[in-house]
């Protein structure tokens, strides 16, 4: 008889998630460490007057990081090792279907994001400079990092299901993980020092307009989202293919 979502079904991703130390330091201590230390370090060539701009930019930012690191990374390598240990065909055995097994675990990884988002936005507040947000733009705001979480749940979880080991879903994850950050700036380098191809492949993902532009979306200042919501049918497209042809190859092997 098949099982249902249950209580139990979260509860168990809960703890594996939980368990995995590196993703929830790398998803919510690193991201305030490193936020914060970007704020003191920049603020002391600027003006007073533009610290809590430089500040809400920051804040706005960081959370890719948060979404990487937790579901991209933290998922992504639970996933692959449950996979090479047998541990779904054990769940299937105990009567759970794969979507309810895929619905478990995407309930579990969005209660961990929004733990790890509430001590972020805590810890960042009383730490840098932040401005406060219009409702309207806080709402647009976190509804639009956790489409984006949706859509990242989705490679990871294709990441894992191709190959269905720790170590080559790591290193793809991680390649995928710097890349991103990389393209919206987060990693040091503004995207408009890049070549052009670059560019356009930056422009091509919502991480660049989360990162670059948000703040604004924060602000409730007027912003043209038409190339953001571009970028997200693209990138949620990849992600299904991803997914999709995991599912192709994991039908192939049996």
């Amino acid at each position: 008889m098949e099982k249902g979502l249950s209580i139990n079904l979260i509860k168990y991703e809960l703890r594996n998630s939980i368990s995995n130390f590196m993703q929830l330091f790398f998803g919510i201590v690193f991201p305030i460490f490193m936020g914060y230390l970007i704020y003191i370090g920049g603020i002391k060539d600027m003006p007073k007057e533009i610290h809590s701009t430089f500040g809400t930019i920051l804040y706005t930012g960081m959370p890719l990081i948060i979404c990487n690191a937790i579901i991209l990374i933290g998922y992504g390598a639970n996933f692959s090792l449950e996979l090479s240990e047998k541990t779904i065909l054990r769940l299937k055995l105990f009567g759970f279907s794969e979507k309810t097994i895929i619905l478990g675990k995407l309930i579990s990884q969005f209660i961990i994001l929004i733990l790890g988002f509430f001590i972020y936005s805590i810890a960042m507040f009383m730490l840098i400079e932040i401005k406060t947000p219009t409702i309207s733009g806080a709402i647009i705001y976190f509804i639009s990092v956790y489409l984006l979480a949706i859509i990242i749940f989705l490679l990871s979880h294709g990441i894992a299901n191709i190959f269905q080991k720790f170590g080559p879903t790591f290193a793809v994850s991680m390649t995928v993980f710097f890349l991103t950050q990389t393209l919206a700036g987060l990693m040091g380098l503004q995207p408009n020092i890049f070549p052009r191809f670059l560019q356009n492949i930056a422009h091509s993902i919502p991480y660049y307009y989360i990162a670059q532009d948000f703040h604004k979306v924060w602000l409730g200042e007027s912003y043209n989202f038409v190339p953001f919501i571009q970028s997200m049918i693209f990138f949620a497209a990849l992600s299904t293919t991803v997914l999709l042809i995991s599912f192709y190859l994991r039908r192939r092997r049996k």
